[in-house]
């Protein structure tokens, strides 16, 4: 009978332990598909910080707009002055299609140019709510390497 209890004891603590640590795939899973359908829509550039000056759309004389559409989350299409300037789909051939790392809210996403031969790389910051308003990105990086990792673009979802 004692034998039963402690088995049956140390089953359900080992049962208990198992279900209430949090899993890191599934939080991550989580944490893609609330940013994913964050991201869908319309957004306006506010500015871009870099190391030595800030660019604003009233400093340039330009607007820009970032556009995802609920049909295709995954593809970014840039605007300048309501013209289409560039078009990235994702990049399927590599293993960093969407690289989450949820200690700093971030998402590094592969994505080849229009004519398929360029590859660039965009860190994403994300807000974990269910309605984020504001967005902020890396500046398209042709190499993956943190030093040149240093230019935030902004923007406001419209």
């Amino acid at each position: 009978m004692l034998r039963r209890t402690l088995y049956l004891s140390g089953f359900l603590l080992t049962l208990m332990l198992l279900t209430s640590c949090p899993r890191p795939d599934l939080a991550s899973d989580q944490a893609f598909v609330l940013f994913r359908q964050n991201r869908i829509g319309s957004w306006q550039w506010v500015k871009t910080v870099t190391p030595t000056r800030t660019l604003t759309p009233q400093l340039t004389g330009h607007t820009q707009t970032l556009r995802t559409s609920r049909f295709d989350a995954d593809t970014l299409t840039f605007y300048q002055d309501q013209q289409v300037n560039c078009r990235l789909n994702p990049d399927q051939s590599t293993n960093l299609t969407n690289v989450i790392d949820l200690r700093s809210k971030t998402m590094l996403t592969s994505y080849l140019d229009s004519t398929q031969l360029h590859r660039y790389y965009i860190k994403f910051f994300f807000e974990a709510t269910q309605k984020a308003t504001t967005m902020q990105t890396s500046a398209p990086l042709v190499y993956l390497n943190p030093d040149y990792d240093t230019v935030r673009i902004y923007y406001r979802k419209q």
